[in-house]
């Protein structure tokens, strides 16, 4: 796994784009460290054995931390461009992460045009919704009850109703001409 883990960050340094890792990178990752640990553990301290094991301990948790960095900070800036990262270069956690960064830095222009055309912007409210990942809707048609990405039943729903609902289902109903989003926090 060492080698995995250097040629990962080597790449991950030499290259200025998000570079390919396998869905559970980290994962592999922890679990090697852990194991080393373990391992560490069960050998006298005072041997080369030991040594070497802290040595290799320290290298890879220096590479698990600067390739961490370094994706997270290309990440960030293709947030900030609004470009999209292909799928086959994230793992399950930068995923998680990217969408993240994706809807800050969506609420952030949404803030900087609220304040330069004189209008003010309640950021509470956006952050809760980016945090609970839901969005606010008002239904142009009727709709019969929808389960959510979250189990829960929402609705039914006659035109002029106003919900909350997981952004999953929410864009999907907004693409199907259902339902429009109602930004709050602006006056």
């Amino acid at each position: 796994m060492y080698d995995e883990l250097y040629g990962a960050w080597k790449r991950e340094k030499l290259h200025p784009e998000l570079q390919a890792l396998h869905e559970d990178f980290y994962s592999q990752a922890s679990a090697y460290l852990k194991k080393l640990k373990e391992s560490q553990r069960m050998i006298d301290d005072k041997t080369l054995k030991a040594r070497l094991l802290r040595n290799e301990i320290e290298n890879a948790k220096k590479l698990v931390s600067e390739l961490l960095d370094l994706r997270f900070k290309k990440m960030m800036v293709a947030a900030e461009q609004d470009i999209r990262m292909p799928a086959n270069c994230l793992t399950k956690e930068d995923k998680t992460i990217y969408s993240t960064e994706i809807e800050v830095a969506k609420i952030f222009d949404k803030m900087k045009r609220c304040i330069t055309e004189g209008r003010i912007f309640d950021a509470t409210v956006r952050i809760e919704q980016a945090k609970t990942r839901t969005i606010l809707l008002r239904f142009i048609q009727e709709m019969p009850a929808v389960i959510g990405t979250d189990m829960k039943t929402y609705g039914p729903f006659k035109v002029e109703d106003v919900a909350i609902l997981p952004i999953e289902n929410a864009e999907a109903l907004i693409r199907q001409g259902v339902a429009v989003r109602i930004d709050v926090g602006e006056k």
